[in-house]
């Protein structure tokens, strides 16, 4: 699912969220308001789809800089990475299941099904039963066929593979988790204040326009 699509699900489904808030709040801000039930209701409809929205927009623009800073994908689309370290990263295209590890954009190795990182030693196997070794320290890749010669590549340390998918979300949260979350709460409160000015801006527009045309 490429970038745009996915954005364009992302505001379909905001648009959906919005009005399922949207609709009891204007009504039950209706009932209970005792001046200016119209007005009231329409601000109330209208401030969930102000609040999400600019929580999205906000979040979204934050992602593109963590991405730019920390080296790991938006979040967005069907390209996802994170890094291995300075020079390496593991990457996904499509499928989550199937990664591959790419330095500087060129592929260094493909259809990764398990990985671990052993210090400067980057191992794993792939979907045709091999086994590979990536010395992130001499960047030289060594090819084996069984996990015993594996073994004494990594000289005898515990083998203990995860699943790719499983490894880029821990190095994704480890690298630019702090980051997002920073984002997440700073978009929160922004679209919220944001909402606060638009409720008390268009009371106040109603209050002028209600003074002079009585």
């Amino acid at each position: 699912m490429g970038p745009i699509f996915a954005i364009v699900i992302h505001l379909v489904l905001i648009a959906i969220l919005s009005v399922i808030l949207s609709i009891p709040a204007s009504i039950l801000t209706y009932v209970l308001s005792k001046q200016g039930k119209k007005r009231k209701a329409i601000i109330a409809f209208c401030s969930p789809f102000i609040w999400l929205y600019s929580i999205y927009l906000l979040a979204f623009i934050g992602s593109i800089f963590v991405s730019e800073i920390k080296n790991v994908d938006e979040g967005i689309g069907d390209y996802w990475y994170a890094p291995i370290n300075e020079k390496y990263k593991i990457s996904f295209i499509d499928l989550p299941e199937q990664a591959f590890i790419e330095n500087e954009e060129t592929e260094i190795i493909a259809d990764i099904d398990e990985v671990q990182l052993i210090e400067n030693s980057f191992i794993g196997n792939t979907f045709d039963n091999k086994f590979f070794h990536l010395n992130l320290k001499t960047n030289k890749v060594t090819k084996v066929n069984t996990e015993k010669e594996l073994q004494v590549l990594v000289k005898n340390q515990k083998i203990q593979f995860i699943k790719a998918y499983d490894f880029y979300n821990q190095k994704r949260w480890e690298v630019a988790g702090t980051s997002y979350i920073i984002v997440g709460v700073i978009s929160l409160l922004f679209s919220s204040c944001l909402v606060l000015l638009f409720v008390k801006l268009t009371l106040k527009g109603f209050s002028y326009l209600k003074k002079y045309n009585p």
